[in-house]
């Protein structure tokens, strides 16, 4: 379990959990909403093996390798801002063939895509602003526990003379 291929009964578990959109012996495609909590998550300081855990996977049918690739991936998407930006090419393709559907609405499609990066860097912009104002506090506030520390310390030796 877990190393390779999946079982057609791991495949019939993981159909169950409705953060899968799909899965095949080979693939299993999460949705987007799921992509986002875990990078939410895992920037929280939670571990992926947890996260999958609290997300209704049994960690046994996924397999450590997997869950470390679908992190690296889903870290990777999104800080290039195309975190939930998914198409699976293979169904697009064939879907492309059955109604070529025009060139406009092609462009429209990347043009919503490419608005959807946009929007998902500038959250990405604005959440490392956000951590950066908070770990200048705790610095500060760091600089004042050792200095009081310091203090302390040297009215505990002056005591103890």
């Amino acid at each position: 379990m877990g190393r390779g291929k999946l079982t057609q009964e791991e495949i019939n578990i993981l159909k169950k959990n409705p953060n899968v959109i799909s899965v095949n012996e080979d693939r299993i495609v999460y949705s987007d909403s799921f992509k986002k909590y875990f990078v939410e998550q895992y920037f929280m300081g939670e571990k992926p093996g947890n996260i999958f855990r609290s997300a209704g996977f049994d960690l046994k049918i996924l397999g450590s390798k997997r869950i470390e690739r679908a992190s690296y991936r889903w870290r990777e998407s999104f800080e290039a801002g195309t975190l939930g930006v998914y198409t699976d090419t293979a169904t697009a393709h064939e879907e492309e063939l059955k109604d070529s559907e025009t060139v406009q609405d092609r462009d429209d499609d990347e043009d919503a895509a490419a608005e959807e990066i946009n929007e998902n860097r500038k959250l990405l912009w604005k959440t490392v602003e956000e951590q950066r104002a908070i770990i200048k506090e705790l610095s500060r506030k760091v600089e004042r526990l050792q200095t009081a520390n310091s203090k302390l310390m040297k009215e505990i030796d002056r005591l103890n003379m």
